[in-house]
C-alpha cells in the first residue's frame, strides 16, 4: 500500500488497487471455463501461475487471448486428425 502513497493502516484497510490492477468478474469467470477445457489438462498448474502474474486488467486479457487462441488449435488439430 505503501507505493501507492498510504502511509497508515487505517487508509490502508480501506484502500483498493484502481480498476485497471484487478481483474474484471468477468476475466475471472471467462479463465475459469477455459480452464477446464481438455486442452489444459496437465496445464492447468502453468495456466494458474501466468494467470497471477497477469497483475493488469490488460495482461489478463492478454493470457485470456492467448489460452483461447491454444483452445482454437487445439479443436482444428483433433479435427484434422
Amino acid at each position: 500500500a505503501y507505493e501507492y502513497g498510504i502511509s497508515s493502516e487505517v487508509e490502508a484497510d480501506d484502500f483498493k488497487k484502481p480498476a485497471y490492477y484487478q481483474k474484471t468478474d468477468n476475466q475471472i469467470e471467462k479463465f475459469a471455463d477455459m480452464l477446464e477445457h481438455p486442452y489444459f489438462d496437465g496445464k492447468k498448474l502453468k495456466a494458474k501461475q501466468a494467470w497471477t502474474d497477469a497483475n493488469t486488467h490488460a495482461s489478463s486479457e492478454v493470457i485470456l487471448s492467448q489460452m483461447k487462441q491454444r483452445i482454437e488449435n487445439h479443436e482444428k488439430e483433433q479435427e484434422a486428425a
